[in-house]
């Protein structure tokens, strides 16, 4: 009995060190609890200390290990007599515009465009400020000032100088092949093939690229002329192209502007000739139905120096009736009224003709979301956020009429985007028309994981489809 009595004592002592345990481990879990809770309300006591942790977790899947800040079109290639390429400083007058652009840097030297995601800011507001749209407005104060994004931990800095130097005279305008030479004599084109140019402005203290700043205008044997010109392209470049050789040079003239009244120009010569152009036009298609007031984008093509190209941009386009259709310089006709005519393709004395038949109005039964290769998905489309090259997708949408012909009605498309997981102040992807008249898109880009649907309709019809946005 006594030792019966001694065994229900060391039962009672042994359960009372348990639930003593017990309390002792509930209090230190509650305790560990509450300081958690207060370490995480403490580090997100503000929306930017929310901002900086979704910065950290969307860099983290990026990849990111740095950041660089660099202007889009006023490139500095010279500093005070010594060339330099990335220069230290972009210069530029008071009173300028310029739009930034921040790559987000990945060990294996990716370049992934960040500008929309980080948070802008200059290093003196007096000199130069800048908007969420990474667009800097330089002001009357003179000086240097960093251009200055954030994204997450990281910082980038690109420095802007903000110069009073104007062009003095017609010989500070040089004119540069694409490859960066001064062009001094008179390059040799074939006719509808193309001269790429840029313009450099020596400003004294700088050299610059101006080449999206200036006016141009083209004439030949001192008149004005429509057979030539000249289009700025993405990578800053003015593009010279003629579909008439001639026996003199057409001359190109760049104009900048040195104030509100006045004008610094210069000119650079080109020749124009149809050696090297092939013996014949290839029209595509080679007849078209198009229904009554809508466009159809005709393309060109032919042999330059025995190398197929492309020259929807820059052969003469001509059609025989303009009260049936129209055609503008880059082949895209606009229908009507009913009838028939001859769209004709030239460069110099060669030509090819292509049919142009305007119907009745068509009445669309369905429309699809195509690549643009016209391809429909079969499935779902997948976009990766930590690949540069999967990261958007450019999409078409074409109608199929009820006389079983089809058209590109990417333009006139309304979209709307449905996220999956119910977040649409925020879908993971983003939708945005691109492109010239005749030749648009819908670009999609992946912002962040997760899937949405996206939806095109027309005329009271409409197509889906799912996009999913991984970062693998």
């Amino acid at each position: 009995e006594k030792r019966l009595q001694h065994q229900r004592h060391q039962l009672g002592d042994s359960l009372f060190i348990l639930v003593k345990s017990n309390f002792i481990m509930i209090k230190f879990l509650k305790y560990f609890v509450l300081t958690s809770v207060f370490v995480v309300l403490s580090a997100c006591d503000s929306s930017s200390k929310f901002d900086d942790l979704a910065q950290a977790i969307e860099r983290n899947k990026l990849n990111i290990s740095s950041i660089v800040v660099e202007p889009t079109k006023n490139i500095t290639v010279e500093i005070n007599g010594t060339p330099c390429n990335p220069c230290d400083s972009t210069f530029l007058p008071t009173n300028q515009t310029e739009i930034f652009t921040v790559y987000g840097l990945t060990p294996d030297n990716q370049r992934i465009d960040i500008s929309n995601r980080v948070t802008w800011s200059t290093s003196d507001s007096s000199i130069a400020q800048v908007a969420q749209s990474g667009e800097v407005s330089t002001q009357m104060a003179l000086g240097d000032v960093d251009v200055i994004a954030r994204y997450a931990s990281l910082e980038g800095r690109s420095r802007v100088t903000v110069s009073s130097e104007t062009l003095t005279d017609a010989s500070k305008i040089i004119f540069r092949d694409n490859q960066g030479t001064v062009i001094n004599a008179a390059p040799t084109v074939t006719m509808c093939d193309t001269y790429d140019m840029q313009v450099i402005g020596d400003f004294g203290d700088s050299k610059r690229v101006i080449t999206h700043n200036v006016d141009w205008s083209i004439t030949v044997g001192g008149n004005p002329t429509e057979d030539a010109k000249v289009v700025l392209n993405d990578a800053n470049l003015g593009v010279f192209s003629s579909y008439s050789p001639q026996t003199d040079n057409y001359v190109v003239q760049a104009a900048y502007p040195k104030n509100a009244t006045s004008q610094i120009t210069n000119t650079q010569n080109i020749n124009v000739v149809a050696t090297g152009f092939g013996a014949s036009i290839t029209i595509a298609p080679t007849s078209q139905p198009i229904a009554k007031d809508s466009n159809y984008q005709f393309s060109a093509s032919a042999s330059i120096n025995s190398i197929s190209n492309d020259i929807t941009n820059t052969t003469k386009w001509q059609i025989s009736d303009p009260t049936i259709a129209t055609v503008n310089n880059s082949g895209l006709v606009s229908a009507i009224k009913e009838g028939s005519a001859t769209l004709t393709a030239s460069c110099g004395t060669v030509s090819n003709t292509a049919g142009v038949t305007v119907e009745a109005t068509k009445t669309v039964s369905s429309i699809q979301i195509e690549d643009t290769s016209n391809n429909p998905f079969d499935t779902y489309l997948e976009l990766n956020l930590n690949d540069s090259l999967k990261i958007e997708k450019e999409l078409l949408v074409t109608a199929t009429y009820t006389n079983q012909s089809t058209g590109d009605i990417t333009a006139d498309v309304t979209t709307d985007v449905t996220a999956l997981d119910g977040n649409n102040t925020d879908p993971p992807i983003a939708v945005l028309l691109i492109g010239a008249t005749g030749d648009e898109r819908l670009l999609v880009t992946a912002k962040r994981v997760g899937t949405a649907v996206l939806t095109v309709k027309y005329s009271g019809l409409q197509d889906t489809l799912a996009v999913n946005v991984i970062d693998k």
